[in-house]
């Protein structure tokens, strides 16, 4: 297992198990205390993972992920969420997904609806939806490394071209006031998206709840529903 991997891997057991020892870890992926210990620190050093007393936890609040972590943190329960969010697709109709990990998860569930179109800004889902045969148009703009998610004064020109039948986003953070998100510029984004779209549907998981981030992206009234898990 190739070391990036492998840092997913333990991403996933600490979301599965909550706070695990090295030894543990070690026994899992099969691989010595020491090449574990040297994978925590480099996690530590990113601020995704917290050691303690011989073992580590996933950060409360992590920021910047990149989408391949991000995306398998609270997999099930954004995958149910997907599920969800599918069933409110329009038949024939052009929605936007945006790049968020939970968006993501609905690329699957997309198939099943014909004569749909898909506008994005999400390089990820572009990909992996390329396999599906559903028209699919991505915003231009600037690439974010780590988020894989294209954003800027480019991508916001061509959202206000466009006007979708739903948007489907999700953001860091949610409480009775607000929707909220770390990124300045996905935010921005998502408050034209809105703008733009006939029905608007949240995506949140339950570990976002009474989480708050610097960008007010809208009110939780602005949107047509909330879909968790």
């Amino acid at each position: 297992m190739i070391r990036e991997e492998r840092k997913e891997e333990l991403m996933k057991l600490m979301e599965e198990s909550g706070y695990c020892t090295v030894e543990f870890l070690a026994e899992r992926l099969f691989t010595s205390k020491s090449t574990i210990r040297r994978n925590l620190a480099s996690l530590e050093s990113m601020g995704y993972v917290k050691r303690s007393y011989g073992g580590a936890e996933l950060c409360k609040t992590i920021d910047h992920v990149p989408l391949k972590l991000r995306y398998k943190k609270n997999h099930r329960s954004k995958d149910i969420i997907a599920r969800k969010a599918a069933q409110e697709i329009p038949q024939g109709g052009v929605i936007f997904i945006d790049a968020s990990s939970t968006c993501l998860h609905m690329v699957p569930y997309l198939a099943q609806h014909t004569e749909i179109t898909v506008y994005t800004n999400s390089l990820e889902a572009c990909s992996s939806l390329s396999a599906t045969g559903i028209p699919t148009y991505c915003l231009g703009g600037q690439l974010l490394p780590k988020s894989l998610a294209f954003t800027g004064a480019q991508a916001i020109r061509m959202a206000q071209s466009l006007y979708f039948d739903a948007l489907f986003f999700s953001c860091s953070g949610y409480d009775t006031e607000a929707i909220t998100d770390y990124s300045e510029p996905e935010a921005e984004l998502r408050r034209v998206l809105l703008q733009q779209s006939k029905k608007a549907y949240f995506l949140c998981d339950n570990s976002k709840f009474g989480s708050r981030y610097t960008y007010v992206v809208c009110r939780p009234t602005d949107v047509t529903k909330i879909i968790t898990d």
